[in-house]
């Protein structure tokens, strides 16, 4: 369990250390030639279908992305549970923030 916590730890540090020095390319090879990515998920509660889930990344200009996500339940469990959540962020790739 011990050695578990400092590898847990070690990779946390690697990993930001990353993030914080890496590269701030303003046009990623992800995105594609409209500067737009999206990843749609089937949300499933067992083998029931019971909602979609969304990412994406959009570029607003070289220094600015669009940075939201989306939870939407179908209408048959809206009913029991209804989800509809957005939420957005802008990020600002010169400074780091958003």
């Amino acid at each position: 369990m011990k050695y578990l916590r400092y590898i847990f730890i070690l990779c946390a540090v690697v990993l930001s250390s990353y993030a914080i020095g890496g590269s701030r390319r303003s046009s990623p090879s992800f995105l594609g030639a409209d500067g737009k990515e999206e990843l749609v998920y089937n949300v499933r509660w067992a083998f029931i279908s019971v909602g979609e889930a969304g990412l994406g990344v959009e570029r607003r200009d070289d220094a600015v992305w669009h940075v939201y996500s989306t939870a939407k339940s179908y209408s048959f469990f809206d009913n029991f549970y209804k989800v509809r959540d957005r939420i957005e962020a802008l990020w600002d790739m010169g400074s780091g923030r958003s």
